[in-house]
Order: structure tokens, then C-alpha cells, then sequence
């Protein structure tokens, strides 16, 4: 026999020996134990498969290393339903990726749905590629999705909702309205790449707490859209060492979340915004790209009850809401230090509060006669709330000097004598009201069209140098009891 009908023969024994595969259909409710084999695969979802046992005993559906399950366009495969417990085990390896996709040649399929009844301790999908799905969907449970690559979505990414978790090198890819969407949900998101192509898409959007680390967000450069955009959140928040696309939205005050080591660019399109507490903490530990003077840093009225420091930076500052209040408690102050140069723009309904009560704090605005710092309204027109000393400052400390301070509906000290000097105070709507307090006004300009240029009650300032000019027709410059 020739060598050449030997190799046939041999081929031909070797190609009878593999397995065969053919399609399984798969529908409705599976109530067991169950396994998808490599033996069966493909296997084709007809509808929606629904995985769920009792409330006392779950059902399994355990998926085999590189099977390849195929799904029909309305159809999905839900783990859970109501209090009957189900749990998904689709483990695949590095070699043996388990495939989620669609059974026909274009369109989507309704995806995989963790259902509240999920059993957390063992569903997980790991070394997985899920395909043209319109998302994943987690309530109210945490599986495990580990070396997951979710691609092609023309929804959500990742829709998470009370659920909290754990994701770990998935890659998402789509082209709906976000990445990954979080309805009070707290994920814990590490080494994950997430790309939205959508014109007007986010990364992560919503309200919740994730932990994010090593991650990478990427998002189309469009005003406004952010790679991380969470609307309510808390101090349980953490991004650290993450390069993430179109800035930081946080809409939530009174927190001390964790964000440091990152690098987040497009910073014009979309600012960073947070609250006044934290904002300097994380201008200070992370690295802000593309900011120009046309851009800004949106900052969020809050309690200051810490030490901050105001940078000097390219763009201005701009208290979009609320006013700033800088204090501590009754024994130690809280001071706002502002750099030269820095400008900080108010919302209409805006502004600074020093001090609170028996509360302490102070304010520190020392610009140069080069660097001179402004405070003034944020629109071309109107007026902001003005600045207010109150009687928990911190008279040795505080200090105004080299500053502009104009458009502000009036500048008040209750009870507090901070030292302004060389400084202007402009097109005041009101004017300065001294109650109770013995300021030093060393060369300060004050002209504005109020009823009064300054007034007086039970107060003695120092008034050295300046000018003061006031526009009303019927406006006194000083008037008031003191000396």
C-alpha cells in the first residue's frame, strides 16, 4: 500500500474520531441542574431561558469551557426570578472562551439578566466574549464577571441596579448612552477598559459608589458627556490610578471620597465638578488635561471644614451653586488660602461665607499687585450673593488684600474684622454693611449704587487711604452709628 493511501486512510480515521457538534435548541425554564457541553454546542436560545429552582434549593446552569451559545433576537437568558434561586456558572478558560452572541447576521439579543434571587457565592462569568447583546443587567445581586469582553452593544454596556458587583478586566465596547449605568449601585471595577462611541455617550453614569482602579475610560470628546458622571454618591467612592476620558462629574456635597493618582483629559468639554470641601484634595492628586482659560472648575456650595488651598489656575473657578462656607467647630478654624492670580466666578444665587456662629474660620486671599485675585459674577449679567464675614472668623488671620470684588449684590461683616487692603470693590448693588465689626480698610476703592457706600451699625473701622463713590441718586456714602 502507497504512503500516499496510508495518509488518506489515517486522515480519514482521524477526522471520524472527533466529536460531532450540532446545534441544541434551548427555551423556557430550566429548574435543575443543568450543564451546556462542548459536546452540544452551539446551542441556539430560541427564547428567553430562565434559570431558577426554589427559594430553599437553586438551579444551576453550568456552561462548559468554549461553548458557544447562540441567541435569537428576543431572546435572553435571566438568572433568578422572584425569590426562586438560580445561579449561572460560565467559566471558560484563556483557550476556551465561552461565546454569547447572536444566532443571526445582523441585530441584537435581549442579553444576560442577574435577577435578585441570583445565588451571589458561585454565578460568575469568566473568559467570556458576549456579543451584539442590548446589555448585561445585574438587580440586586453581585456575581463575578472576570476576562469579560461585552462588544458591539447598541444599548448599555452594563446596566447595574442595587447591585454591587465584582468586574475585573472586562472590556466593554458599545454605542448606546453609557458604558456602564448605575442606579444606586456600588461595583467594584478593576483593570477595566470601557469605550463609548456613541456621539452623546457617557463611560459610567448614575448615582452609587463604585471602587474604581486601573481602569481605562474612553468616550466620544462631546460638551458636556463625562467618562465617570455620578449624580449622588458618597464617601465610599474611590477612583484611583485610572486614565478616564471628558472629566469627573460628582453631584454630591458633604462626602470625602477617595480619588487620586488619575488622569482625566478633556477637562475644557467637560469640567471637573465637585464639591468646595474636596475640590482642591482633587485637583491636588490627580492629573487634569486639555484645561485652557476657556475651560473652568466647577465647584459645588458646600461647607469647607478642613484647611484648602486655591490653586492658581489657568481657568477660573466657579461656584455653580450654594454658597461656600469656610468653617470647623468652636476650637479649631478652618482657612480657605487662595493663590495670586486665581479668579473665582459666582453663580447669581452664590457666595463666600467665613465663619458660623461660635463656629471658626478664615479666609486668606492674598494677591500681589501683579497676580491680583477676582471674585465676580459668572454671566454678563446680574449680581452674586457677595461676601460675608460673620462673627466665627478668625480676625487674625483673615485677610483680603490685592483683590477685585465686583457685581456682588453687597459685601456684610457681622461681628468680624478681617484687613482689606489695595483692593477694589465695584458696581455693587448694595452696598457694604458693617454691623458690630472694626475692619481695617487700607487703600481700598469702593463705588457702587447702593443706598449707602458703607454702612454702619455699632461698628468702628480704620479707613486709611481709598476712595469710596457711590452713584445713586438718593445714596449716602457713610451713614450708620459707630466711630
Amino acid at each position: 500500500m502507497g504512503k500516499l493511501k496510508i495518509f488518506l486512510i489515517l486522515s480519514l480515521l482521524f477526522v471520524c474520531s472527533l466529536p460531532a457538534y450540532a446545534d441544541t435548541s434551548v427555551s423556557g425554564a430550566i429548574t435543575t441542574d443543568t450543564t451546556w457541553t462542548l459536546a452540544g454546542s452551539p446551542y441556539v436560545v430560541t427564547s428567553t431561558v430562565y434559570v431558577y429552582g426554589t427559594a430553599a434549593t437553586p438551579a444551576t446552569l453550568t456552561i462548559e469551557p468554549g461553548v458557544t451559545v447562540k441567541f435569537a433576537s428576543n431572546a435572553g437568558l435571566q438568572v433568578g426570578s422572584g425569590s426562586n434561586l438560580g445561579s449561572l456558572v460560565a467559566r471558560g478558560t484563556a483557550s476556551e472562551r465561552i461565546i454569547f452572541t447572536r444566532n443571526s447576521a445582523s441585530g441584537t439579543w435581549g442579553g444576560i439578566n442577574f435577577q435578585d434571587a441570583t445565588l451571589d457565592e458561585t454565578s460568575a462569568i469568566e473568559h467570556a466574549d458576549i456579543r451584539f447583546s442590548g446589555r448585561l443587567k445585574v438587580y440586586s445581586s453581585s456575581p463575578l464577571i472576570r476576562n469579560v469582553t461585552i462588544s458591539d452593544c447598541t444599548d448599555y454596556g452594563i446596566y447595574l441596579n442595587s447591585a454591587t458587583p465584582i468586574l475585573y478586566t472586562v472590556a466593554i465596547t458599545n454605542s448606546g448612552t453609557y458604558g456602564i449605568y448605575l442606579s444606586s449601585s456600588n461595583p467594584t471595577i478593576t483593570g477595566c477598559t470601557i469605550t463609548n462611541t456613541h456621539a452623546a455617550g457617557y463611560g459610567i453614569y448614575g448615582s452609587g459608589s463604585p471602587v474604581i482602579s486601573d481602569s481605562t475610560i474612553n468616550i466620544t470628546n462631546t460638551a458636556g458627556k463625562y467618562g465617570l458622571y455620578l449624580s449622588s454618591t458618597t464617601s465610599a467612592l474611590s477612583v484611583s490610578n485610572s486614565t478616564i476620558a471628558n472629566g469627573l462629574y460628582l453631584g454630591s456635597t458633604g462626602i470625602t471620597p477617595t480619588i487620586t493618582g488619575n488622569s482625566f483629559t478633556n477637562t475644557d468639554n467637560s469640567p471637573l465638578r465637585a464639591g468646595a470641601n474636596i475640590i482642591a484634595q482633587i485637583l491636588n492628586n490627580n492629573t487634569f488635561n486639555g484645561l485652557t482659560s476657556a475651560g473652568s472648575i466647577e465647584v459645588t456650595g458646600e461647607q469647607i471644614n478642613q484647611d484648602t488651598l486655591w490653586k492658581k489656575l489657568i481657568a477660573p473657578y466657579i461656584i455653580v451653586s450654594g454658597n461656600v462656607s469656610v468653617h470647623k467647630d468652636t476650637a479649631t478654624p478652618a482657612t480657605l488660602t487662595i493663590e495670586p492670580g486665581t479668579v473665582v466666578k459666582f453663580a447669581s444665587s452664590s457666595g463666600l461665607r467665613i465663619g458660623n456662629g461660635a463656629s471658626l474660620g478664615s479666609l486668606i486671599a492674598r494677591g500681589t499687585a501683579s497676580e491680583r485675585i477676582t471674585f465676580t459674577r459668572n454671566s454678563s449679567t446680574g449680581t452674586w450673593s457677595g461676601i460675608t464675614f460673620y462673627d466665627g472668623t478668625v480676625d487674625e488671620t483673615a485677610v483680603v488684600e490685592n483683590v477685585d470684588i465686583s457685581y456682588a449684590s453687597g459685601l456684610t461683616l457681622s461681628s468680624a474684622s478681617p484687613v482689606f487692603r489695595n483692593c477694589t470693590i465695584s458696581a455693587l448693588a448694595d452696598y457694604v454693611n458693617l454691623s458690630n465689626s472694626n475692619p481695617t480698610l487700607d487703600n481700598v476703592t469702593i463705588s457702587n449704587n447702593g443706598s449707602y457706600g458703607i454702612s454702619l451699625s455699632s461698628s468702628s473701622p480704620t479707613i486709611t487711604g481709598g476712595s469710596l463713590t457711590n452713584t445713586s441718586p438718593t445714596g449716602f456714602g457713610i451713614r450708620g452709628s459707630g466711630s
